[in-house]
């Protein structure tokens, strides 16, 4: 993981001659510059009387390789923590520490995260914590937590932390903590709620083909291309995407369109979509969550069909 030059406390500082500025990243990994006072500020000041010339055009093109290194870099450290969280990717508590805690880069991401140790030789139980204003970790309650060399440690994903998420939102609020991508505020669908066994309403269901163009940005969702016979009796490619794959470690789900396909050029595109899912392996309850989130999240034309709320009657007083 690269450190693009900052340093320990994930800054390195840019001198202009009477003042220093300071580069850091924020949880979203993107750039921050701050003035020798701490002030957040968006740029460098244009070149002032006291700057000195040759250290002011060092200073604005080293920002500026900075910024652009990070543009990629982060996208991709930020998405590589996310799916970590949907695959369950765990860490011993010394490569959380030296690979991600103290990273140059990745400090900032990874205190915007609750994360959870799990079992150790000597206290098999699972604790959830952050990182707290002094640079270590702790709890719910605000105790400290220490990060043996030999735990586990991972990103607990939202539908796995239904007793605490209420709570912890509540604590990031306060702090007005953001998080590099969402996770307490992740939309999450539990499989014992889809009631009628159709995917909360999506196997089947008919969508504008517009809305499957989101979905195939979605880099985990893999499109495959249909073909169809040309003039000389001979297959060719249409452009057409006609399935979406998304496959994860024990487990693949097929979202197959049944008319015709998707096209950008819409050369007879039909309007709407039939959706036809198929499961192959065994997706784990966060798995098969992600799969209906996405797919919500792309499309407009299906209403969802959800448990309705339990509601409680009232004891007469």
């Amino acid at each position: 993981i690269p450190s693009l030059n900052l340093g320990k406390e994930g800054t390195f500082a840019l001198d202009v001659g009477n003042e220093l500025f300071s580069v850091g990243v924020d949880e979203l990994l993107r750039p921050t510059l701050r003035d020798g006072v701490g002030t957040l500020i968006g740029e460098i000041p244009p070149l002032v009387k006291g700057f000195d010339n040759e250290l002011y055009k060092h200073a604005n093109q080293r920002y500026s390789d900075f910024c652009a290194a990070l543009l990629s870099v982060g996208t991709y450290e930020v998405r590589r923590l996310e799916l970590a969280m949907i695959e369950s990717k765990r860490w011993q508590g010394d490569q959380f520490i030296s690979l991600l805690a103290s990273h140059p880069l990745l400090q900032s991401a990874v205190g915007g995260l609750v994360w959870c140790l799990e079992e150790t030789k000597n206290e098999p139980r699972l604790v959830e914590f952050a990182a707290d204003t002094e640079g270590g970790f702790c709890d719910l309650e605000g105790l400290p937590v220490a990060v043996p060399k030999d735990a586990i440690v991972g990103i607990p994903h939202p539908l796995n932390m239904e007793k605490s998420l209420s709570a912890w939102k509540e604590i990031f609020s306060q702090r007005k903590q953001r998080q590099p991508f969402p996770q307490l505020v992740r939309r999450f669908f539990r499989r014992e709620d889809d009631v009628d066994q159709d995917l909360f309403g999506f196997q089947g269901a008919n969508v504008p083909s517009t809305d499957l163009y989101a979905l195939e940005v979605l880099p985990e969702w893999v499109k495959e291309r249909g073909s169809s016979m040309g003039d000389n009796n001979d297959w060719k490619y249409d452009g057409y995407v006609t399935k979406f794959c998304r496959t994860f470690a024990a487990g693949r789900v097929e979202l197959n369109v049944d008319q015709g396909g998707i096209n950008h050029k819409k050369q007879k595109e039909s309007k709407v979509q039939v959706l036809t899912f198929r499961f192959e392996g065994t997706l784990s309850r966060v798995e098969f969550s992600e799969v209906i989130r996405d797919v919500a999240s792309t499309t407009t034309g299906v209403k969802l069909k959800l448990p309705k709320p339990v509601v409680h009657p009232i004891a007469p007083v």
